[in-house]
């Protein structure tokens, strides 16, 4: 799945939704950005992973508090729901989105979401299989 902001696929045995933001958010609305969240949490009622690993090396859309309230207030009840065990975050480069997905996941409701930040792809796969097996 996916559309001009997001790529979303699924392992399936490893049950792992992936969520891989591109570089046109640079130029995304919040309207488009809302949308594209929700298109985000769509996937996760289809799939129902146990672990999510999001990419953001390349997300240049700059998520305001704003932002991050109604994602932790609409998105993220929604991955609690659904029981995620763990959720890997590959970080942007830059500091203010790195910073940004940081505040983000210490909103409210998603402190309840293990959560690990990495800088490689690779890492944050590696670290979501290997914990397949102690869940």
């Amino acid at each position: 799945m996916e559309n001009n902001f997001i790529e979303i696929y699924f392992n399936q045995e490893h049950s792992i939704q992936y969520n891989i933001w591109k570089a046109t958010t640079k130029n995304a609305t919040w309207q488009e950005m809302q949308k594209t969240m929700l298109f985000y949490s769509s996937a996760l009622e289809l799939y129902k992973p146990k672990f999510i690993l999001v990419s953001e090396k390349k997300l240049l859309y700059a998520w305001i508090p704003e932002n991050q309230e109604w994602i932790d207030q609409i998105i993220v009840p929604i991955l609690l729901k659904l029981e995620i065990q763990k959720f890997a975050i590959v970080q942007n480069e830059d500091i203010f989105h790195a910073v940004a997905a940081e505040q983000l996941m210490s909103e409210a409701n998603a402190k309840n979401l293990e959560t690990r930040f990495f800088d490689n792809f690779e890492e944050a796969e590696n670290w979501l299989i290997s914990q397949k097996q102690f869940v």
